[in-house]
């Protein structure tokens, strides 16, 4: 989060993906940004919206999913805040779940932060976003940087190192003053960030 308060400016688009009940979402509007708050799932967004609330932002909300199309996807409920995307798992703890891709959610605006923590599915969140990554119009992403992606999509973060290099972005973590330090090939750990180059 210290690295956001570096970062951010007031006036900045700052999207929150997969903000479950709106930490970033909240530290991003103390920083002056406007925020996007996006969560699909129904045991967060009320108390998303309370957070919002009883902090008194103007956050902007969507209640759908991100990945790499519109559409709809299955979705687990009942697992509080490690609800994800249900492609291995059927029965009464599944949902259908409205998708969007964040292309569409930044427009043509440019992004200055875009914090993905999306329990493993943070590939099909960015497959979603190839005009904003080519054109370089996201400035800073943050990615949860664990193992879930093996869980979630059967393979681990390297198709992520692909992608964002492909797109001329350079991988980064925080020092512990949140300065960003060049991260070549990072292992499982604590969140990464990337940057155009």
């Amino acid at each position: 989060m210290s690295t956001w308060r570096r970062e951010l400016q007031p006036g900045d688009l700052f999207i929150d993906v997969g903000a479950n009940v709106g930490v970033y979402a909240i530290w991003a509007a103390e920083c002056g940004a406007e925020v996007i708050a996006v969560e699909p799932s129904n045991d967060s967004l009320p108390r998303l919206r309370e957070n919002i609330a009883l902090n008194g932002y103007d956050i902007t909300v969507l209640p759908v999913a991100l990945g790499p199309t519109k559409g709809t996807s299955p979705f687990t409920v009942g697992l509080d805040d490690v609800n994800k995307f249900a492609f291995n798992v059927s029965g009464p703890v599944v949902v259908s779940v409205e998708t969007d891709t964040l292309d569409d959610v930044i427009g043509a605006r440019t992004a200055a932060g875009v914090k993905i923590d999306v329990e493993g599915a943070e590939l099909l969140v960015l497959e979603g976003a190839p005009v904003a990554l080519k054109e370089h119009r996201i400035r800073l992403l943050q990615l949860e940087w664990n193992d879930t992606s093996v869980r979630t999509l059967g393979q681990d973060r390297r198709p992520v190192v692909e992608l964002l290099g492909a797109s001329g972005y350079q991988l980064f973590r925080p020092d512990a003053d949140g300065r960003l330090v060049p991260a070549i090939d990072p292992a499982y750990g604590s969140d990464v960030f990337a940057r155009p180059l």
